[in-house]
């Protein structure tokens, strides 16, 4: 049954409408066509990468549908320059690879995306983005082979970042396991260098200053660390990891003020438990949190404050 109309001019909603109803009819290749007719026309409506990627995926070629399946999700965002890095970290990393990989759960699924891009670079070897995803599947396939998979990774994002200089995911990942020491001995002044190297090219990737901050934190770098994670919250203002850290930095300086602001911020956006002495969430031990005591000046000290001047003023009254 042939579609209700048939495009008279170069119209990008007929195309999409034309592309739909190809696929219903699982005509992927037609579908596709009309797709890409759409795309050219229009380029930022997300739907065609979507149903496009759709059709890539029933024909198992995973690579394309995982490019298009990226491109819908930053479609979705309309600020994308900032508000796109608030899901950044699991919708643009990871949940792509997962979504047509982890299937099989999860060793399986992930050797059979390194076999897919590693046939992908084979017909496009300069395609940058090949080379950095094959190199996340290879990080993610750390446990019983930690530095033999670290070691393709890295490999992978040095020539991701060969093909492509200014693209600061390459480098946020080349510096990850050298943050964290995963799979290499840990570096962290590798890790600053290609983190520096993020933030110049992407300003808004909270994720490479949280892990500035992480590093900081970690060598007593308090007014540093404070610093880095100030920057990350700008654009992620209640991510609770930030906050604890950066209120721990504080705490740590004896700026008790705003270690309180910024737990007490925690304790409004998530559900917070005291056992009476002490307060926690999840793993997060907060210091100090019953009733804010002991964090900064007490909401009683102005009232203390008068009492006091009232009572000098009688004295010296009383004495004159």
């Amino acid at each position: 049954m042939m579609p209700s109309f048939y495009v008279k001019s170069e119209n990008a909603e007929d195309y999409f409408q034309l592309g739909v109803h190809y696929y219903n009819m699982n005509e992927y290749d037609r579908s596709i066509y009309y797709f890409n007719k759409s795309i050219e026309l229009n380029p930022y409506n997300d739907r065609n990468f979507f149903y496009r990627s759709l059709c890539y995926e029933k024909k198992e070629n995973y690579v394309k549908a995982i490019e298009d399946y990226t491109t819908f999700k930053r479609l979705q965002v309309h600020d994308f320059e900032k508000h796109h890095y608030i899901a950044y970290w699991h919708n643009y990393y990871i949940e792509p690879l997962d979504k047509y990989y982890k299937r099989d759960y999860n060793y399986e699924g992930y050797m059979k995306g390194i076999i897919d891009f590693t046939n992908a670079i084979r017909q496009e070897p300069n395609n940058p983005h090949h080379y950095w995803r094959r190199g996340l599947l290879y990080y993610n396939l750390l446990n019983g082979n930690e530095e033999q998979n670290v070691k393709y990774a890295l490999e992978d994002f040095n020539k991701a970042i060969s093909l492509d200089p200014y693209n600061a995911d390459y480098y946020f990942w080349r510096a990850d396991p050298y943050c964290w020491g995963y799979g290499v001995e840990k570096d962290i002044g590798k890790a600053m260098e290609d983190y520096n190297k993020v933030v110049d090219l992407q300003p808004y990737h909270w994720p490479a200053y949280s892990n500035m901050g992480k590093i900081y934190y970690d060598i007593g770098n308090y007014s540093m660390a404070i610093d880095k994670y100030t920057k990350a919250l700008e654009v992620h203002p209640t991510l609770y990891p930030l906050l604890y850290y950066r209120g721990m930095s504080y705490y740590n300086i004896s700026d008790y003020t705003n270690a309180r602001k910024d737990f007490d911020k925690i304790k409004k956006e998530y559900r917070v438990d005291c056992d009476g002495k002490n307060c926690y969430y999840g793993s997060y031990n907060f210091p100090d949190m019953h009733n804010s005591s002991g964090l900064g000046i007490s909401p009683m000290a102005p009232i203390i404050a008068l009492f006091a001047i009232f009572i000098l003023l009688y004295i010296k009254r009383n004495i004159l």
